[in-house]
């Protein structure tokens, strides 16, 4: 987090459905994060706004959020296929040799 945060790409956290735990992670991350450049702020401010022109978002005309469909996401129904479709792709790994497990933490 605290490299996203700093000199990572990524210019709108979207929030998860558990907000509590994003906000202590966020929060602690960011007491141990370097100081965020007015260079990398303009950047990611610059994409943003492109992005809303493209899409039409800083429009007069613009509709705003289709509530329906918002209300939409993370229903019951959504949130079962979404931990079916977890646990269907965890892979085990057998550890045959020793060796392989736990995978090193060191950069090479």
């Amino acid at each position: 987090v605290e490299l996203t945060i700093t000199e990572g790409s990524v210019d709108i956290s979207m929030l998860p459905f558990n907000t509590d735990s994003w906000y202590y992670g966020m929060g602690a991350s960011l007491d141990h994060a370097k100081e965020v450049t007015k260079k990398r702020i303009d950047a990611s401010v610059r994409r943003i706004l492109r992005l809303k022109q493209q899409l039409g978002m800083l429009d007069k005309n613009w509709g705003g959020v289709d509530h329906d469909l918002l209300n939409q996401i993370g229903n019951p129904e959504d949130r079962e296929n979404a931990l079916k479709m977890a646990r269907d792709s965890i892979i085990l790994t057998k550890n045959s040799y020793g060796s392989i497990l736990p995978i090193p933490t060191e950069k090479k």
